[in-house]
C-alpha cells in the first residue's frame, strides 16, 4: 500500500464519527418526513374537500368559485394541520431523546397530544386514500349506462324483427274476422264454399302459429343476448370493487408508511442533533465561550455599534477593571490580553502610539470574530 492511499483510508476511516455517518441520513429521513407530510395532505385533501365543497355550494357560493374556495381552505387547513403535527412531534421527540426515555409529566403530555394528532391525521389520510382508492362506484354507474344503452339497441334491432311478424299476424287475425264473417253469411247448402273459406281461416291459423313460434325464438334469443351483456356488467363491476379492496388495502399500507416516515423523520433529527451537540461539546465549548465573550466585550467596546471606525476605545486599564468588576472570569488579565492581542491580529482594533482604535465598523468586527472561530479550531487539532 502507498502512503497516498494510506492517507485516503485513515482520513476516510478515522472521519467516521457519529455526525459523519448520519449526517446523509438525518437530511434524507428529514427531507422523506416532508414529502410524507404532503402525501398526507394529498390523501386527506379527498376526504375533507368534498364535505367543504359540499357546504360552500349550499351556504356561500356556487359554480367554480365554490370549488376553487373549498380546495383552498382544505390545502390551507390540511397545511396548518401538518405544522402543527411536525411541531408537536418534534417536542416529544426531543423530550425523549434528552431525558431518555424517562417518564415524566412533560413527557406524557405530549405523548398524549402527539398520539391524539397522529391518530386524527392518519384518520384524515386513510379515509381519503378510501375515498381516493374508490372509484369502482362511478365506474360501473358507467358501465351500467353503457350496458343499459346497449341492451335498449338490441331491444330496437330485435323488436324490429317481430315487428314484421306481429304485423304479419295481425293481417292474419283481421282476414279471419272477414273470413268468418263470411262464412256465417254463406248459406248453409253452400258447403264448398264454406269450406274454401274455412280452409283459408285454418291455413291463417297455422301462419299465425309459425309466426308465434319464430317471435318466441326471437324473444329468446333478446333473452339471451341481454343475459351477456348483463353478466359482462355484473362481471365487470365486480372485478372494479375487488379492485376497489386491494386499492383501499394498497393505500393502508401507504398512509401508515407516510405516518411512520414523519415520525421517524422527526425523531431521528432530534435524535441527531442532540448526539451531534454531545459529541462536540467538549470540543466547540470552550471556543462558543470564548467567542461570546469575545462579542459580548465588542459590543461594549463599540457602545453597541455606536462607535465607528477611526474611533478611540477604552483603555485596557479601565477595561481590565471593568471585567473584573463586572464579570467571574477566573484570569481577567489573561483573558484581556488575549482579546486585544486577537482584536489587534484580526484587524479589529489598531494601535496609534499608546491608544487603541478601532479598525473597522461594529458589524465588520463581528463577521471578523464569526470567522476567526473556524482559525480558533484548526489551530487547537495541532495536537
Amino acid at each position: 500500500m502507498d502512503l497516498n492511499k494510506y492517507s485516503e483510508l485513515r482520513d476516510k476511516i478515522k472521519s467516521q464519527d457519529f455526525e459523519t455517518k448520519n449526517k446523509d441520513v438525518d437530511t434524507w429521513l428529514n427531507i422523506f418526513s416532508y414529502v410524507g407530510n404532503i402525501g398526507s395532505i394529498f390523501f386527506a385533501f379527498f376526504l375533507v374537500f368534498p364535505a367543504l365543497l359540499l357546504a360552500i355550494s349550499a351556504n356561500l357560493v356556487q359554480g367554480e368559485a365554490s370549488t376553487y374556495l373549498a380546495g383552498f381552505i382544505s390545502i390551507l387547513i390540511l397545511s396548518g394541520f401538518e405544522l402543527l403535527k411536525r411541531k408537536v412531534l418534534a417536542n416529544l421527540s426531543f423530550d425523549i431523546v434528552k431525558n431518555k426515555f424517562k417518564i415524566h409529566k412533560s413527557l406524557i403530555g405530549w405523548a398524549i397530544f402527539s398520539v391524539g394528532i397522529v391518530s386524527a391525521s392518519f384518520y384524515f389520510s386513510l379515509n381519503g386514500a378510501i375515498n381516493f382508492a374508490s372509484t369502482s362506484k362511478d365506474v360501473n354507474v358507467n358501465i351500467e349506462n353503457v350496458a343499459n344503452t346497449q341492451i335498449d339497441s338490441i331491444n330496437l334491432i330485435y323488436q324490429e324483427r317481430k315487428q314484421t311478424l306481429i304485423d304479419d299476424n295481425n293481417n292474419y287475425r283481421k282476414s279471419n274476422t272477414d273470413l268468418r264473417d263470411k262464412i256465417s253469411e254463406t248459406p248453409l247448402n253452400y258447403r264448398t264454399v264454406r269450406r274454401e273459406l274455412q280452409a283459408l281461416v285454418d291455413s291463417n291459423n297455422e301462419s299465425i302459429a309459425e309466426n308465434d313460434t319464430r317471435i318466441t325464438s326471437i324473444d329468446s334469443e333478446l333473452n339471451g343476448e341481454i343475459r351477456k351483456l348483463q353478466t359482462k356488467q355484473e362481471s365487470e363491476q365486480a372485478e372494479n370493487e375487488d379492485n376497489d379492496i386491494s386499492n383501499i388495502l394498497l393505500f393502508l399500507i401507504i398512509s401508515t408508511s407516510i405516518e411512520f416516515i414523519i415520525i421517524l423523520g422527526i425523531y431521528f433529527d432530534k435524535y441527531y442533533d442532540y448526539n451531534v451537540y454531545l459529541t462536540n461539546i467538549a470540543e466547540m465549548e470552550t471556543t462558543h465561550k470564548k467567542r461570546d465573550r469575545y462579542r459580548t466585550l465588542l459590543k461594549f467596546i463599540f457602545k453597541e455599534g455606536m462607535l465607528g471606525q477611526d474611533q478611540k476605545i477604552l483603555g485596557k486599564t479601565k477595561l481590565l477593571a471593568l471585567i473584573k468588576e463586572k464579570s467571574s472570569i477566573a484570569s481577567p488579565n489573561k483573558f484581556l490580553d488575549n482579546f486585544l492581542n486577537d482584536m489587534e491580529y484580526l484587524g479589529i482594533i489598531k494601535l496609534n502610539g499608546t491608544r487603541r482604535l478601532t479598525a473597522v465598523t461594529y458589524q465588520d468586527a463581528l463577521e471578523k470574530i464569526d470567522k476567526f472561530d473556524d482559525t480558533l479550531r484548526l489551530l487547537e487539532k495541532l495536537n
